[in-house]
């Protein structure tokens, strides 16, 4: 960000938007956008932050994060992440839910007409047990009173809750988990392009530059084709991250001349 390296910054934009739910990513320094990339409509609204997940009501989380280095700002990263998954999830959640609620109600039924007055109290927490989960409260237990089967019954819907909990928990981590491995492989994939393109770019210079003085013919011979494999190498490194590109559907395909030999 402080030598405006825009060319870097444009390809660490585009690797974080190699996350199947991130809509788009900026990055600025000195409120002045120096890369940018994701979808259109949204880059052109005003970036306004949000502070809950509940409040979203576009389908983007827009937030964002200061570079900060030694106690001072060079400006910050803007980006929004898509909340359908999220969504999805919750709706699927609350399918369960619900018919762990309906379940709830129809025992509570049946117990209430077998046991009457005496079991009144049991059979509510059952209820509102079966309320909270339907609301999405997973953390939510009913008490437990006695040794009776109303008991056994409570603890058998704990134990159902419990399982449907640490399921959920599991998918958000595998999800977290995949999310991570991606990152992982992007931030990878673009040091190493970043880490052989600098000597490479340096070696391809000086066989420039020599190739301007006074050679012979088997010198020049000698640094033409130490600069053309270079170039193939530089090539061959845009390829490997034209992969990331192909997963993310960004590969662009061009028509272009070029020497056979």
């Amino acid at each position: 960000v402080i030598a405006s390296d825009l060319a870097t910054l444009k390809t660490y934009v585009d690797d974080m938007l190699l996350s199947s739910d991130m809509v788009y990513v900026r990055i600025l320094g000195q409120n002045k956008v120096l890369a940018e990339a994701g979808d259109a409509q949204v880059l052109a609204a005003t970036f306004v932050a949000d502070t809950e997940l509940a409040n979203v009501t576009d389908g983007v989380y827009d937030s964002f994060a200061v570079i900060n280095e030694g106690g001072a700002d060079f400006g910050r990263i803007e980006m929004g992440i898509a909340t359908n998954r999220i969504e999805e999830l919750m709706a699927t959640a609350q399918q369960s839910t619900l018919s762990i609620s309906v379940l709830g109600v129809l025992l509570t039924a049946l117990f209430a007409m077998i046991l009457g007055h005496f079991l009144t109290r049991q059979l509510k927490d059952l209820r509102h047990g079966a309320a909270e989960i339907a609301k999405g409260d997973l953390t939510y237990r009913v008490p437990i009173r006695g040794s009776d089967e109303l008991a056994a019954t409570a603890s058998s819907f704990n134990a159902m809750v419990e399982k449907l909990s640490l399921n959920e928990i599991a998918l958000i981590q595998a999800r977290e988990d995949a999310e991570r491995a991606d990152q992982y492989k992007s931030i990878f994939l673009a040091n190493m392009s970043h880490e052989i393109r600098t000597p490479l770019n340096g070696m391809l210079g000086m066989a420039h530059l020599a190739l301007r003085t006074e050679l012979t013919t088997k010198q020049r011979n000698y640094l033409q084709k130490v600069n053309r494999s270079g170039e193939s190498l530089l090539r061959i490194i845009n390829d490997i991250l034209d992969l990331s590109k192909i997963e993310a559907g960004k590969l662009e395909v061009e028509s272009a001349d070029f020497w056979l030999q």
